[in-house]
């Protein structure tokens, strides 16, 4: 894969005697919830230790807002993605990469594959898909949560999926990576 001019090249090669290594430098970023001036922070922090531009990837895990557990009017499920595309585009502008699967904080339409397409980094939703991080390096994805429970009683429903749905997309992303393949769509970098 090619490097936009500046950036860090996606993938760093070194060679062995034995084997060709890929090494990444993958910075995990996970409950954002609207806070914007965290990722300025995490900006300011990588900065300080010599690492903006250095990273090949973010992965955000989901709750990029604070949508609640239910169903949005239309409005208000527009200005919520407004609010998780700000953290995208925040999160993006670390590292020429970014995967994400939304949470269950998430405005639901991420869940059908949306979000990201302004980010400054190739940006990709792992939702419900298997994508390539190097060679012979698959992150899966399904956002949303199970219902939480604590001794055995619920304390949070599984939001937006159901436990069968969440059941059956496990499932399919299990049996796609034993296979060695991709459920969904793959992406194989910038």
């Amino acid at each position: 894969p090619q490097a936009r001019a500046g950036a860090a090249a996606p993938l760093k090669r070194a060679r062995s005697a034995c084997a060709c290594v890929y090494m990444l430098r993958l910075l995990l970023a996970s409950d954002v919830h609207d806070d914007t001036s965290a990722i300025e922070a995490l900006r300011a922090w990588l900065s300080s230790h010599d690492l903006l531009g250095k990273l090949d990837a973010v992965l955000c895990p989901g709750d990029l807002t604070t949508a609640p557990a239910a169903s949005l009017d239309a409005e208000e499920e527009a200005r919520y993605e407004a609010a998780a595309q700000r953290v995208l585009d925040g999160l993006g502008s670390l590292a020429p990469r970014l995967v994400f699967s939304p949470g269950n904080h998430d405005p639901p339409r991420f869940f059908s594959g949306f979000g990201g397409g302004n980010s400054s980094a190739s940006t990709s939703n792992a939702h419900a898909r298997s994508l390539s991080l190097a060679p012979g390096l698959w992150l899966a994805g399904w956002g949303g949560s199970a219902t939480a429970t604590e001794e055995g009683v619920p304390v949070w429903p599984g939001w937006p999926l159901s436990e069968d749905e969440n059941a059956a997309g496990y499932a399919q992303l299990q049996r796609a990576l034993r296979g060695g393949g991709s459920a969904g769509a793959s992406f194989d970098g910038p």
